[in-house]
């Protein structure tokens, strides 16, 4: 049998090829992705700032892979840190604290993110407690500061700034512990970011903490001590604290004081007239300025000196010259007023006789004041001020004065360091004012009143401290000269006197005054009297050091720590 083979026309072959063409174009057999496939969610803002307590509404859009949104689609909303921010089953974001979160939405396993950045709300209000406290002198208080937002919530991590309204009293730490410093009132604020609240803390007397409070009464007239004066310490509402009875020498000690007491003494003795020592903060062991008396005397008086530079000791002109009763009195009305004439110098004349405070004021100097007697029948001369010139508020300026009982008396200052090795400024090392170490002796005298000037012109971390030694009797333990002159320091900062010491009353040549803490400013009273330790007073005139005393004086050789 034989086979047959089919003839296929290329007609044919061409419609079949076409066919099979069409087939293909046509999807069959063929799945490809679907419009409603979700490729991406994209979420609406991308990123959002937030302050605590505000709301954003975020929208999340699904996608395909074309990039065409998706109807018909719910999304599931996730925050990274709820504490942050949190997310509802809708979108709404709610800031709650501040911080960074981010927002997630997800749909059928895909997910678009968002970043939300919460910033904190200000401080909109300080809360100090307690609102009242009451220590005493030398007792410590913490106070503390709540800060909230205008939402009530209480605010961490800022900072607080904590300041006394009146350091004298009482001061403050920067963590808000205060202290007490003297008897009566100071006002604690708390502030941050603009707002603030306060505390008023009443300080009163330690009865557990008492120093002595020494003195002499000295007669004006030569001024030998005025036997069995009478010296009675008062408060503020003039009631009795203490009294007692000076020595032959004049000499007076209370003891017992609190600490923290303001005091004002009132000081008589039979055929003298009677003055009074104005109010005065014991802090610690005090010594009072000689309080000179003048006798009795129907006849007037008057007194008259000079205005000079403490720091040249030159006259200084046009500076007001006020007189007033007691010691210490620099307010008030005036009994008598002058001017300095064009060579420093002054006079006042009619005065009763008695005790006065001489004040002096004047352009570009700081005020300062003398106590003087007025003996009747006669006039009180050379009565002269040192005045300092007005610094900037972080320059210190030291002035000592003293009365003709003692011949030659030497302003020092130590510098911060360590033991012996401390850097001394004083006739012999003057120092340097414009570079290191910054401080210098403007002035020094080889008889008195003086002055002698110390400066510091810039203050450095650490320790400084301020002594007055007897140059014509180096060291001894039982001389009396430097108790008998009467010397005083006064302490100037900027344009401003902010203490006084006056040598106590026990033998002794060097007389170790004072100490200012470089970092703070705080001064603190040593005021002890002892015999000092002199070195080899020989070495500093050795040629090789390079540097000479002045005519006629010798280093005593002190190495002071």
């Amino acid at each position: 049998m034989m086979s047959r083979i089919a003839f296929v026309s290329p007609i044919a072959r061409r419609f079949a090829a076409l066919a099979t063409i069409l087939v293909g174009s046509c999807g069959g057999g063929s799945t490809g992705p679907s419009p409603n496939t979700v490729a991406s969610v994209e979420i609406t803002p991308s990123s959002a700032t937030l302050s605590v307590g505000q709301t954003r509404q975020f929208a999340a859009t699904p996608k395909n892979a074309n990039g065409v949104a998706i109807a018909g689609k719910s999304a599931t909303w996730q925050s990274s840190n709820s504490t942050v921010a949190s997310v509802d089953l809708s979108g709404l974001v709610r800031a709650s604290a501040a911080g960074t979160a981010t927002i997630t939405a997800t749909v059928d396993g895909h997910a678009g993110t968002a970043t939300v950045s919460v910033l904190a709300l200000p401080v909109a209000a300080v809360a100090v407690f307690p609102t009242t406290a009451t220590l005493v002198v030398g007792g410590s208080y913490p106070l503390s500061a709540t800060l909230t937002d205008s939402l009530g919530t209480t605010l961490t991590g800022r900072t607080i700034t904590w300041s006394s309204s009146n350091t004298a009293v009482a001061t403050v730490s920067t963590s808000g512990v205060v202290t007490g410093v003297a008897i009566g009132t100071s006002t604690i604020t708390a502030t941050a970011e603009g707002k603030s609240a306060t505390s008023l803390i009443t300080v009163t007397p330690n009865s557990a903490i008492t120093f002595t409070v020494s003195g002499r009464v000295v007669e004006a007239a030569g001024s030998p001590g005025v036997s069995g004066a009478r010296v009675t310490a008062q408060d503020l509402n003039a009631a009795t604290v203490a009294t007692t009875t000076a020595d032959a020498n004049g000499q007076w000690t209370l003891t017992g004081i609190a600490a923290g007491s303001v005091l004002q003494f009132a000081v008589s003795a039979s055929g003298f007239v009677s003055t009074a020592v104005s109010a005065q903060t014991i802090s610690a062991a005090t010594t009072l300025e000689n309080v000179p008396l003048a006798r009795t005397s129907t006849q007037t008086g008057g007194v008259s000196g000079k205005a000079r530079d403490a720091s040249t000791n030159n006259a200084v002109a046009d500076i007001a010259v006020e007189l007033r009763e007691g010691v210490g009195n620099t307010t008030g009305l005036a009994m008598f007023v002058a001017t300095t004439a064009a060579d420093g110098s002054y006079a006042l004349t009619g005065i009763a006789a008695g005790t006065y405070t001489v004040v002096m004021r004047g352009a570009g100097y700081a005020q300062t004041s003398r106590t003087v007697a007025v003996v009747g029948g006669s006039t009180v001369a050379n009565a002269d001020l040192s005045l300092s010139a007005n610094a900037s508020a972080n320059q210190w300026r030291f002035v000592l004065t003293w009365t003709a009982a003692a011949r030659d008396l030497d302003l020092y200052l130590t510098l911060p360091g360590a033991g012996t090795a401390r850097q001394q400024i004083y006739f012999l090392q003057p120092g340097n004012c414009t570079a290191a170490p910054y401080a210098c002796l403007d002035r020094d005298a080889s008889a008195a009143p003086g002055p002698e000037t110390i400066t510091i012109s810039q203050l450095g971390t650490g320790t400084y401290r301020v002594y007055v030694h007897n140059y014509n009797t180096p060291s001894s333990a039982s001389d009396s000269t430097l108790m008998l002159a009467g010397a005083q320091v006064r302490v100037f900062r900027g344009t401003t006197q902010v203490a006084s010491y006056a040598v106590p009353q026990q033998a002794g040549t060097l007389w170790t005054v004072v100490e200012l803490d470089g970092a703070t400013g705080v001064l603190t009273p040593r005021n002890t009297v002892g015999a000092g330790a002199p070195g080899d007073p020989v070495r500093a005139l050795r040629a090789s050091e390079g540097r000479m005393p002045p005519v006629g004086k010798r280093d005593p050789g002190l190495r002071l720590p």
